[in-house]
């Protein structure tokens, strides 16, 4: 009863903050909706076009972009959002055709990532594999949101081997190639996004699996579906999606479309405590969120909840712009000193607050802000996304530690220690991560970064703790939106991009309403839930994750690994600080070879 209560709450909580009003909404986060301003338009209209991007280290990477136009009722919309892609990782020496691969990985992102966020598990993988003497592919999916994205000034940064480009692209009305930014989007600006849901999103693989796989047999015995985080589910309910409206037939439901699933730090389900197969909880359900859920998604189409989330710091547009614009820095420049943190505009003052303050005090006063101290362009990126330092857990990754000065322990908005308290520590580590967080102190020294694998003697964090190497991170984050490939198997992570910085709120209401057993309107489809269980499954659980709240609803062959953060599951290095290859991406390649038929 405990874990069906606690289903339908997180549900029901989903759903309930979608019903924040219009008046609690800062200017602009939703409006009517309107004009949507023109996307990058793809070079070449085909229906499918394949971008080699070169290969390195007996790993070939290219990104696969293909035709499949939004139903009519979506609205205007850019040209670039009738694509879908992925970017496509194999061996070098392997099969050109997939279908005479070993097998096949299609890896959905997590919420608000996108291909470029899973490079490392799929770099790593393949050459897990590969080391066994197969051949496999990897294709991490970039959902539509990435179509509105104008990553010029990140692409004409990188190039330049200079954040500055960028920064005076976006914020000092600079122009690129003769184009000059429109600024970021509103919701007035996205009104078709409030249309992309689940139902799009499952859709969107279905086709492109179909299309790139057409031999049924080949997908259900050697094609593997999952991801990490939010994908979990999202694979859950593409397994139990019946694709052509009726259940009785099965060749098209989803889960005869994989022979198997990969679950990272998540769960691969629709209905993870059976509340469909309650009578009673049924009933509930379908007299409450049933009703409900239509009406949120009314609210979310005529534009008064909004339709992404660029009304939240930290994971708004101009934020995970943020992160980009310091992963060029850390990537070409790591130990010069960046003056990126002093020119930041006050936009993003919330954002550098609630992620950098270090107490209480600092975040209400202002004082002691990411702009009082000096950084070298490692540290900087460091300072904004790592465990032992940024204030939001579900954007950490334990990459290294801060060197060249003094720093004290954080306590805003709660001390990592937090987690460690019975009970209520799982779910306050949502909020700040379970790690021991510090800031800086002096505002003379020159804070560098120190890697993950150079923490010894560090007296918050060790060698144990650190498995992310931030050389990876800061090339996945800058090169983002590279349509040109830069560097290759060698370095691009393709052109899909790291983030979805336009996220849609309807992808996760439907994703809290499909949770909480909601089972009609777009999410009617969801059928098979008990043929996902019947198929091979593998789980990994992260220790210092953030959402260890979800720790009871893992299966009891659960993988456990030790230092790794919820993004460390998708981000750690090849090399491990015990000198052994990256667990997650060995298990991996044992599991997709010994089910693979």
């Amino acid at each position: 009863m405990k874990r069906t209560r606690a289903a339908v709450s997180i549900g029901t909580a989903l759903i309930a903050a979608a019903g924040v009003t219009l008046a609690a909404l800062p200017a602009g986060a939703a409006g009517p909706a309107g004009a949507v301003h023109a996307g990058a338009v793809p070079a070449q209209a085909s229906e499918r076009t394949e971008t080699d991007l070169g290969s390195a280290d007996g790993l070939r990477l290219s990104t696969v972009r293909l035709h499949v136009p939004l139903p009519a009722d979506v609205g205007p919309h850019p040209e670039a959002c009738d694509y879908i892609g992925y970017d496509r990782y194999r061996t070098a020496d392997g099969p050109a055709d997939p279908q005479r691969a070993d097998a096949v990985w299609v890896m959905q992102p997590g919420a608000w990532g996108s291909a470029g966020n899973q490079d490392s598990v799929a770099r790593n993988t393949v050459r897990a594999a590969a080391a066994k003497g197969r051949h496999i592919e990897i294709w991490n999916l970039g959902r539509r949101g990435n179509c509105v994205t104008d990553n010029t000034g990140i692409e004409a940064g990188w190039k330049a081997k200079d954040p500055h480009v960028a920064l005076d692209y976006y914020y000092g009305g600079k122009m690129v190639g003769g184009k000059r930014f429109e600024g970021f989007k509103t919701d007035r600006d996205l009104a078709f996004l409030s249309r992309i849901g689940v139902k799009q999103v499952v859709t969107d693989q279905y086709e492109l699996m179909r299309r790139e796989l057409p031999d049924a047999a080949f997908r259900r015995t050697r094609t593997f579906c999952g991801g990490p985080s939010m994908a979990g589910i999202i694979t859950g309910i593409f397994g139990a999606w019946d694709f052509d409206g009726n259940p009785k037939t099965t060749d098209d439901a989803g889960y005869n479309q994989c022979a198997g699933f990969i679950a990272l730090d998540t769960l691969i389900t629709s209905d993870p405590v059976g509340l469909r197969t309650n009578p009673l909880f049924k009933i509930v359900t379908d007299k409450t969120l049933g009703v409900a859920y239509p009406e949120v998604v009314k609210r979310i189409e005529d534009g008064t909840l909004p339709r992404t989330f660029g009304f939240l710091p930290l994971i708004n547009p101009q934020a995970l712009n943020l992160y980009k614009m310091a992963g060029i820095g850390a990537y070409h420049a790591p130990n010069a000193e960046t003056d990126l943190n002093k020119r930041l505009p006050a936009s993003l003052d919330p954002t550098l607050r609630l992620g950098f303050s270090r107490t209480y005090g600092d975040f209400l006063s202002g004082q002691n802000g990411i702009r009082d101290f000096r950084f070298t362009n490692a540290a900087l990126l460091g300072v904004l996304t790592d465990n032992n330092t940024t204030n939001l857990g579900l954007l950490q990754v334990s990459q290294g530690a801060l060197g060249g000065g003094k720093v004290g322990a954080k306590t805003f908005p709660l001390p990592g220690q937090a987690a460690s308290i019975p009970f209520a520590g799982d779910l306050l580590g949502v909020a700040s991560g379970v790690s021991e967080r510090v800031g800086p102190t002096d505002p003379k020294a020159l804070y560098t970064w120190r890697n993950y694998d150079d923490v010894k003697g560090v007296p918050y964090t060790g060698p144990a703790d650190e498995v992310s190497d931030q050389r990876d991170l800061a090339r996945q984050l800058g090169d983002a939106g590279s349509s040109s490939g830069t560097n290759g198997a060698n370095g691009s992570n393709g052109p899909i991009g790291y983030w979805e910085d336009y996220f849609p709120f309807r992808v996760i209401v439907d994703f809290g309403a499909a949770l909480a057993g909601t089972r009609t309107g777009d999410l009617a489809a969801i059928q098979h839930a008990d043929a996902v269980k019947a198929k091979p499954t593998i789980t990994f659980g992260a220790d210092s994750s953030a959402i260890r709240i979800m720790r009871p609803f893992l299966p009891k062959d659960t993988i456990r690994v030790p230092g790794y953060t919820h993004i460390d599951t998708v981000n750690a290095a090849w090399r491990q600080n015990n000198g052994r290859p990256e667990p997650i991406s060995a298990a991996l390649a044992d599991f997709l070879i010994k089910n693979a038929s």
